[in-house]
């Protein structure tokens, strides 16, 4: 239960988990500059991870994000996510913090 914000200064991402209400938003500017929004993500049953879409900011393309939250009280996440790039898609790992 609870909610938690989770951060990461370098990579420009974002995340706020509302565990009680079952909600995740976020958003991250990508290695391109451009903004990105989280978008349909969802928490598992036992609210131990997340999965979703990415939507770049004035375009079609479409990314993905899916995460599991780590350490005691989930102090942490891990967080993967693909964004497409011209001529493919870039992906990342991701650790945030719990602020």
């Amino acid at each position: 239960s609870g909610s938690g914000a989770y951060r990461n200064q370098s990579r420009e991402l974002a995340i706020d988990v509302d565990f009680a209400a079952v909600t995740v938003s976020g958003s991250m500017v990508d290695d391109q500059g451009r903004s990105v929004t989280l978008r349909d993500v969802v928490l598992s049953a036992d609210r131990s991870a997340f999965n979703g879409k990415l939507a770049v900011s004035g375009t079609a393309d479409e990314g993905t994000i899916d995460g599991r939250f780590t350490g005691p009280a989930a102090r942490e996440a891990m967080v993967r996510t693909f964004v497409p790039v011209s001529g493919g898609r870039a992906g990342g790992v991701v650790v945030l913090g719990r602020i």
